[in-house]
């Protein structure tokens, strides 16, 4: 197939089966909403778009516009986006729509500089911004469209060493008109018929320009380098009640790891498994801990924890704690605070074992 003959063919292909998705607009239709494909971009870093649906459209309707999204509370951005994971990405958007209205006046920059200036927004997310909502001739690499190009090409090499072959690839096959649309129509491919296991090639609209399927080892594309086996990381949660029955939660800070969400107070996360009693110097050493049975596994991108739970009664309207913001949370009040899935496990795992 010539160049050109890919965007032809892949177009026509996605006008016929393109998915209906809540933040899809076809640019030829009316003018394409910046701030929304950026919400729905940001939020489907790292998420599936089953799970971003429900998310997204309360979010569009809480907050409608970037000047709007601006004047929100931190906190209840976070309350929002719990259980979409990957928190930073919450502290990255509330940022950078401060800074679209502080700096440009409520208006998002056009180029790939201005934009990859704006907190969470990279090399990717940029190009994606730029297509779908700008129009310009640029392809974003995802996954699944570098996966395609792979195929395309039979490329004998891992795809995390050639970036630069694929985007040079793929941007010879961007048109000039209806950029944005392509890049959606590679979204939908990867997504439904390109798939990384026993991918749909009989009815694949790029046959006859697939080497991989002429080859018929699609399946074995694309290479990959082997992957690291993921640390692991061990900590004790302080589980603290008071006399009411209600624990205690306090807050992250704002940066770092979970930033700003509630958690119980908790040993460093270390390399090293915790000992028998090594974890109590990191606890109130007033309180007459004991341990609740049973552990929490919860993975991380770079790590996974493994988490125990030590139990403690408390009189003090307060325990001690080095967290400048803590509070006493009665249980089936969690939906009221801005809670990781981390931390859900933890109550979750605490109430079917019950106190010690």
């Amino acid at each position: 197939m010539k160049d050109s003959q890919y965007a032809e063919v892949l177009l026509a292909w996605y006008d016929a089966n393109k998915r209906a998705l809540p933040w899809r607009m076809d640019s030829r239709v009316g003018q394409v909403d910046v701030y929304r494909v950026w919400v729905s971009e940001i939020m489907l870093q790292q998420t599936t778009v089953e799970t971003v649906k429900g998310y997204y459209g309360r979010f569009i309707e809480r907050w409608q516009t970037v000047d709007a999204l601006a004047s929100a509370e931190r906190d209840e951005v976070l309350l929002f986006w719990q259980g979409l994971g990957y928190y930073r990405r919450a502290h990255g958007l509330h940022e950078a729509a401060r800074k679209v209205v502080a700096e440009h006046k409520g208006v998002f920059p056009r180029d790939d500089a201005s934009l990859r200036a704006l907190p969470g927004i990279g090399a990717y997310t940029s190009a994606a911004l730029r297509a779908i909502a700008f129009g310009e001739a640029v392809l974003p690499l995802d996954g699944n469209i570098k996966r395609i190009l792979a195929r395309l090409l039979a490329l004998n090499k891992p795809v995390e060493r050639e970036g630069r072959t694929l985007e040079a690839f793929g941007q010879r096959l961007v048109p000039r008109q209806r950029s944005g649309d392509f890049a959606q129509a590679m979204m939908d491919l990867g997504a439904t018929i390109c798939l990384p296991r026993q991918p749909r090639c009989g009815i694949c609209p790029y046959q006859k320009g697939c080497l991989a399927y002429r080859k018929n080892k699609a399946s074995a594309y694309p290479y990959r380098a082997p992957k690291k086996e993921r640390p692991h990381r061990y900590a004790v949660f302080f589980w603290i009640e008071n006399e009411h029955g209600a624990y205690w939660l306090e807050k992250r800070p704002e940066k770092g790891l979970l930033a700003g969400l509630m958690i119980c107070p908790s040993t460093p996360w270390r390399d090293k498994a915790w000992g028998k009693n090594d974890w109590r110097a990191y606890g109130d050493k007033k309180q007459q801990w004991q341990m609740v049975e049973g552990h929490i596994v919860h993975v991380f991108t770079h790590f996974t924890l493994h988490a125990t739970i030590a139990y403690g009664r408390s009189k003090d309207r307060r325990p001690t704690s080095k967290a400048t913001e803590g509070v006493w949370v009665s249980h089936g009040k969690e939906k009221d605070y801005a809670l990781s899935t981390l931390m859900r496990k933890v109550i979750a795992h605490k109430y079917k074992q019950g106190a010690p």
